[in-house]
């Protein structure tokens, strides 16, 4: 029997579901055998399956996100927009889930490696011109949801990678550094769901902050407790 054949079946609502992190979550989280309670919009082309339940509505909509997240275990955020999009979902849903889950509800949320401290950590390129010209809002949209997650009566863990891509899940991830040194600076999004719902089932980092990342070709990082 496999650690997640032990875990006890969750029920999770999930939050970007379309998206390729949320995707990549869903298809996880599925095969372990959770169920799951996907918030969608109107039109959206997700449709019901077994152990996976729709429900239509916004992501800051209250009376949605009380229909969504009424009984769960735990909420899995992974909320994306484009680069240079105006949007401020990500701040927005965090406002609203605060108001509507109970003190203490567990939370994993995506956010992405350059938030806050782990700005001066980049490489010259990403904190002097990528950061600041192509991910600005995204970044401000980032930092703001983790503001309200951190200043709330939640369980929240937020989780920082950096690049992502398709690739197939390596399992060979770190994650709790402090220091970027001998990081990749890239994680497959299969990675990085499969880290997210083992916070979910064994949480290590509640109430903080982690990054995760692939290593270098040859580089040696152990991933801080």
């Amino acid at each position: 029997m496999t650690q997640h054949e032990e875990t006890k079946t969750k029920t999770i609502a999930l939050l970007g579901a379309t998206g390729g992190t949320g995707r990549a979550i869903l298809e996880d989280a599925l095969a372990r055998g959770h169920q799951v309670r996907a918030l969608v919009r109107e039109g959206s082309p997700l449709e019901p399956r077994p152990g996976l339940t729709i429900v239509r509505g916004d992501a800051t909509d209250h009376g949605a996100l009380f229909r969504l997240l009424r009984g769960v275990d735990a909420t899995v955020i992974a909320l994306g927009a484009p680069a240079f999009s105006k949007t401020q979902i990500r701040s927005r849903n965090a406002a609203a889930i605060r108001d509507v889950l109970p003190p203490g509800s567990r939370v994993v949320c995506l956010s992405v490696y350059g938030a806050h401290e782990t700005r001066s950590e980049l490489t010259f390129f990403l904190r002097r011109f990528f950061f600041p010209f192509y991910l600005r809002r995204a970044v401000a949209d980032h930092e703001a949801q983790e503001t309200i997650f951190e200043q709330s009566s939640l369980e929240v863990t937020l989780v920082r990678p950096p690049h992502l891509h398709d690739g197939p899940a390596e399992g060979a991830y770190v994650h709790g550094f402090e220091s970027a040194e001998g990081i990749g600076w890239k994680v497959s999004r299969a990675d990085l769901a499969s880290f997210m719902l083992d916070e979910v089932e064994q949480p290590r980092y509640a109430g903080r902050a982690v990054a995760i990342s692939d290593l270098k070709a040859g580089a040696a990082l152990v991933a801080a407790a």
